[in-house]
């Protein structure tokens, strides 16, 4: 019909916008870790063993750096490239769920148990399994995004500009439920819906950003009113940014122990959808949130600091 747009042309436009927009937060990413980050310079799997004759301690982590599968069986995050097992040391190291995929076992077990500085773990059910599985006792911390506060974040975030409030669906997996719910919330709350890193798959009707490097990430996420997501950072900055939390677990895998260990020790029991018991309405008590936080933070900061046996570097990094 005359004045109506193809279908294919919508789609292929739609292609096209996302692509650069992409293409933009890479160069954002990029431009992020020169600013905020000193890192070391570039190692291959062949030639990291050179670091030992650089460096005088090595800390693995933190997110899933033991889920042999993800990280496709790469015995360099359990540090065996290391030739003094004195140096080796693990910091919110996550495995990913409840159990290590058989074929790894063995060679997960014997690794650690070379590790002769300090083993931290991101999720009690992490700590549960090295223990009971290899006889490795290590301590839990708080995943490095929470070593700083809301206002540390402020001053790296770079603020969306958006004439209402809006809620954000973050998603690790499509999940028709989550979008269902934060789109009907939108509809009740008279919010703009707005989806963090959207793929092809799980676009939705609503504001689709792509794009977004760190500081836009957490801008996003700090101007938001509501939160959906079935992410453990998406739950994380939620969190820390006292939002209005709605969390759901993913179907597939064996992943969502990271985010319930993490509701958990926050005392959030009552934002899981599709479980019991789950009331949109009750508020969240961000007080006691808060406070265990910052205790949780503290402890956590003063096992770094005895890790590389300096100051404080949540600190340090402000």
């Amino acid at each position: 019909q005359k004045g109506k747009v193809p279908l294919v042309s919508k789609i292929n436009g739609a292609i096209k916008s996302a692509l650069v927009n992409i293409s933009g937060g890479v160069r954002r990413e990029k431009e992020y870790k020169e600013r905020h980050l000193n890192l070391s310079k570039e190692f291959t799997p062949e030639s990291i063993a050179q670091a030992n004759d650089e460096y005088d301690k090595f800390i693995v982590g933190s997110d899933q750096v033991w889920n042999m599968d993800l990280v496709k069986g790469d015995r360099n995050f359990l540090l065996e490239f290391v030739n003094d097992n004195k140096k080796k040391n693990s910091y919110a190291a996550s495995i990913g769920g409840d159990k290590i995929v058989e074929r790894y076992h063995d060679i997960v077990g014997e690794l650690l148990r070379g590790f002769g500085g300090m083993i931290t773990v991101r999720e009690k059910t992490a700590q549960k399994l090295l223990q009971e599985e290899f006889g490795i006792s290590s301590k839990v911390v708080l995943d490095p995004t929470l070593l700083l506060g809301k206002d540390d974040w402020s001053k790296v975030a770079v603020m969306p500009k958006m004439k209402k409030e809006y809620i954000v669906i973050y998603q690790m997996g499509r999940s028709k439920t989550l979008i269902k719910a934060a789109a009907e919330d939108a509809k009740r709350s008279n919010m703009q819906l707005v989806s963090l890193k959207p793929s092809l798959d799980n676009l939705i009707c609503g504001k689709n950003c792509y794009g977004a490097g760190p500081a836009e990430f957490v801008g996003w996420f700090l101007g938001a009113s509501k939160v959906y997501t079935n992410s453990f950072h998406g739950t994380a900055f939620a969190v820390n940014f006292n939002k209005d939390l709605h969390v759901e677990f993913l179907k597939k895998g064996n992943v969502n122990s990271r985010i319930g260990d993490f509701l958990n020790g926050c005392r959030i029991k009552h934002r899981t959808l599709g479980t019991e018991p789950y009331d949109a309405e009750m508020p969240i008590d961000f007080d006691q949130v808060n406070a265990l936080l910052n205790d949780m933070r503290k402890e956590s900061n003063e096992v770094l600091r005895k890790m590389v046996g300096g100051s404080n570097i949540a600190d340090e990094g402000r």
